[in-house]
């Protein structure tokens, strides 16, 4: 029997990003509703104008150059710890499905 690839869940609306303390960010996005419902969500974030972007580390709340740890679904908005403050960032959210 031949199963298929499962389809990909549609983007999310663009996050959006507010100061949330002197060197952190919280990051809030709407999960889409699709089936098979979405499981996890990964977040990347870069400086406003900056060509690299950073991924989000759920276990620790930091930036990370790479890899970093998905955000469980139902969580649509968590804290960035350690950001440099007076910038801007911009944030994208891919999510996942099993």
């Amino acid at each position: 029997r031949d199963v298929g690839a499962m389809p990909k869940p549609g983007q999310p609306d663009r996050p959006e990003v507010f100061a949330a303390g002197d060197s952190s960010l919280r990051i809030v996005w709407t999960l889409p509703p699709v089936q098979p419902e979405i499981t996890a969500s990964t977040i990347m974030l870069r400086i406003l104008g900056s060509q690299r972007w950073q991924n989000y580390d759920h276990r620790t709340e930091r930036l990370v150059a790479k890899g970093g740890s998905t955000v469980p679904a139902p969580t649509n908005e968590v804290t960035v710890q350690g950001c440099l403050e007076g910038l801007a960032y911009e944030a994208v959210v891919a999510t996942h499905n099993t």
